[in-house]
Order: structure tokens, then C-alpha cells, then sequence
């Protein structure tokens, strides 16, 4: 009886987790598409010949990062 409940514990306790891990598999998803989404942004902003200083204000990325991708 006591290997029964604790199994339904455990799994019903798996079930939770693994909607945990999905939801924060979506935000870390989300998360990296915005990144990316800034970079594209970046790139073409410095195509245009915005300052290093305009892109980071506008994309809120940092100088660094800017100017690696000259």
C-alpha cells in the first residue's frame, strides 16, 4: 500500500516538474529569440552607419558585443 502512494507522489510530482521544465524551456526560448532579434537589429543598424553609442541606447545591447559584430 505505502509503494502505491508513494509512486502516485512521485509521479504526479514528475508530471508537475516536467510542465515546469516546459514553461521554462518557452521563456529561455523566447528569451533567445529577442537576443537574437536585437543582433539582427544591430547589424543593420550599423549597415546604416549608426554610432556604436545608437545602437546600444536603441537595442539596449552592450558596446562590446556592437562592435564584435563589425
Amino acid at each position: 500500500m505505502e509503494i502505491t502512494i508513494l509512486h502516485d507522489y512521485v509521479t504526479s510530482h514528475e508530471k508537475e516538474w516536467l510542465e515546469q521544465g516546459k514553461i521554462e524551456g518557452k521563456i529561455e526560448g523566447k528569451l533567445e529569440g529577442k537576443e537574437e532579434e536585437k543582433l539582427k537589429i544591430a547589424k543593420n543598424m550599423h549597415k546604416e552607419n549608426y554610432s556604436v553609442k545608437e545602437i546600444a541606447k536603441i537595442t539596449k545591447l552592450d558596446c562590446k558585443t556592437i562592435e564584435k559584430l563589425k
